[in-house]
């Protein structure tokens, strides 16, 4: 068998071909880029390109870097190369892909194929040997004879993460305010998951209901923090940090008491985002901050008989 330098750019996408790297050599970028062309030279679909690896961490490994590259390169296509240092390697490709094509293809329907391609990202086929399996017997299963009552690969936990991710990854490329309203009630994919399983634990369904829901209670439990803020809690916190019997363990200013100002100052500028149509969490560090307060009796601010 003949061996060849491996280049990324004349590399043929016919026929089958192997390419032999030590460990960390770039066989995952090599992978990347190697997708990238076929998606455009080929004029594929994500549903019609196959990326088989052994392990499932592997799959997520490469499903990140595939789509990674995809949103990269549409960029580099609509805009064309950056200072980034994959710029140049993608825009290549890009001008190759167009010259290949040969009819009359410009950058700027590659750049439309692209975001084609990351928006119908989900029906990528990237998947263990066993997950690919399952996908086409599930999807084929007249064709090929199997029964339609297929055993799902993998434990429930698995496929609701994926599940989470995918909802998580739609919502925000919608639109803004759906985004903005899942960001108030989850601070990212992980936290989402979390969610899901408190829903699943009190017997809820998960769905446009359950986020809509829990983001009202969150707005609720905000605009209560805000009056009571507005209230009391400000002028008593500013009076117990000029008082003579300020007891410092349990003043909830800590490092503020001598410029409790500037703190007021801050959570007021924090709090006022909220009408300026801006996100903010109440597990912040302003939020968890605004919890001491509440839970910490204003007579305990003081020492013993000087409230």
């Amino acid at each position: 068998m003949s061996r060849a330098v491996f280049e990324i750019h004349d590399f043929p996408l016919h026929g089958q071909r192997l390419i032999e790297a030590n460990a960390g050599t770039g066989k995952t970028y090599s992978i990347t880029m190697l997708y990238l062309r076929i998606l455009l030279e080929r004029n594929l679909g994500v549903d019609k390109i196959a990326v088989c690896t052994y392990t499932r961490a592997a799959t997520h490994e490469l499903s990140t870097r595939i789509y990674s590259v995809l949103v990269h390169a549409q960029r580099v296509a609509q805009y064309g190369p950056g200072e980034h240092a994959d710029d140049r390697v993608l825009d290549r490709i890009i001008a190759n892909a167009a010259d290949r094509r040969g009819d009359e293809v410009s950058r700027e329907n590659l750049a439309v194929e692209l975001q084609f391609a990351i928006s119908d990202f989900d029906r990528a086929c990237i998947a263990t040997i066993h997950g690919l399996a399952q996908k086409w017997l599930s999807e084929y299963a007249f064709m090929t004879g199997a029964a339609m009552d297929n055993a799902q690969i993998g434990t429930g936990t698995e496929l609701l993460r994926e599940a989470a991710f995918s909802i998580w990854e739609s919502v925000m490329c919608g639109p803004p305010d759906q985004a903005r309203m899942l960001l108030s009630v989850c601070s990212g994919p992980e936290d989402f998951i979390t969610f899901v399983d408190v829903l699943r634990a009190g017997g809820q369904r998960l769905g446009p209901g359950a986020i809509v829901e829990r983001f009202e209670s969150q707005q609720a439990k905000l605009a209560e923090r805000i009056e009571r803020w507005n209230g009391p809690w400000k002028e008593q916190f500013l009076h117990c940090s000029r008082h003579p019997g300020l007891h410092a363990r349990n003043y909830p200013g800590g490092p503020f008491k001598k410029d409790a100002q500037s703190l007021v100052d801050q959570l007021d500028q924090w709090l006022g985002s909220v009408f300026e149509g801006r996100t903010i969490r109440l597990d912040s560090t302003f939020g968890k901050w605004l919890d001491r307060v509440e839970t910490v009796p204003f007579e305990d601010w003081y020492k013993s008989g000087q409230a």
